[in-house]
């Protein structure tokens, strides 16, 4: 069974997670709230019941991101994001470091599309590229990835141990974004580990009932 991943990318977000307490969530902080809230708000959320999924996508030289992700994962983390276009010796190192973090490696940007390859003059196609990065990630004994619902299943086939993270997911109602690649919920409710999803929630006209509606379509909550 899939788990919901709730996407905070703003501090009024933060709002609702009072009334969502004892749900099978987990929390997505992105940079903007964490450098506003810092660690003191992933605290709480752990104090209050909820997973903490911290993406701050880090793409550094090796030993600034093997110490930033041990200050992570000395608070507790249980995901942490990575981008694997940082390489072997950039993320090899994080297994003996990351304690019981799940390190998961983002591959490319689901606000991405083929273009973007196409500019860095890439000879592979955008499925190739994902997949190349997933199997970066899965002989540096990363925990999982963040891809789209497009490549999910192709991975899960030739990697099956990596946690699959999707991003993009929407509810069949909802309009595209800044994110190209999309999928909804139904499509990758049995390839996905963690779904993400935020937007399709708190813009809706009850974000808590959503968030109820998801969880029993995806099995981990009965009743409201």
């Amino acid at each position: 069974m899939p788990k919901l991943a709730l996407a905070i990318d703003d501090k009024s977000s933060l709002n609702i997670l009072k009334e969502l307490e004892g749900l099978p969530l987990v929390v997505k902080i992105g940079p903007i709230v964490f450098l506003e809230e810092g660690f003191s708000l992933l605290k709480a959320l752990k104090q209050s019941g909820f997973e903490v999924f911290l993406d701050l996508k880090f793409h550094d030289i090796p030993n600034t991101v093997l110490k930033s992700v041990e200050i992570c994962a000395k608070n507790n983390i249980d995901y942490l994001t990575v981008h694997t276009l940082g390489g072997k010796e950039m993320l090899s190192p994080l297994k003996d470091i990351k304690g019981n973090t799940n390190i998961i490696g983002v591959t490319i940007l689901t606000s991405h599309d083929s273009s973007y390859l196409e500019f860095l003059g890439s000879r592979y196609s955008l499925e190739e590229m994902v997949l190349n990065l997933a199997g970066v990630a899965n002989e540096c004994n990363l925990d999982g990835v963040v891809c789209s619902g497009f490549e999910a299943f192709s991975i899960k086939n030739k990697f099956p141990n990596l946690k699959t993270v999707i991003p993009g997911v929407r509810l069949d109602k909802d309009k595209k974004d800044d994110q190209k690649r999309v999928v909804s919920l139904q499509e990758v409710g049995g390839i996905a580990d963690i779904i993400v999803m935020g937007r399709s929630i708190f813009n809706s006209p009850n974000p808590k009932e959503t968030i109820f509606s998801i969880l029993n379509m995806l099995g981990g909550y009965h009743g409201s």
